[in-house]
């Protein structure tokens, strides 16, 4: 995001002394896109568009996702005669 004096720069550059958004851009340093954008924009005050965030995805699922074989990896042992706490590879 550009300062005021700089967006005020380039439209001064623009409006009154008549260069082209090329010429403006290769002055400044900035992209011609961002060069164009303050030139298009009117309404100085208006807010930037709020960004929804995403649910949280809890680390397992994540993890699970990522990394493949890893929902085989630490999960309880169910078969007969082994305690509750103990947990296998699966491998």
């Amino acid at each position: 995001m550009l300062t005021m004096t700089q967006a005020k720069d380039i439209r001064k550059m623009y409006f009154e002394e008549g260069k082209n958004i090329s010429e403006i851009a290769r002055e400044t340093g900035h992209d011609r896109k961002t060069v164009r954008g303050y030139l298009d924009k009117d309404n100085w005050n208006e807010e930037p568009p709020k960004v929804k965030k995403e649910a949280a995805i809890s680390l397992t699922h994540t993890s699970r996702t990522l990394i493949p074989g890893l929902s085989r990896i630490r999960k309880p042992c169910v078969s007969k005669g082994t305690r509750q706490n103990e947990y296998t590879t699966g491998w």
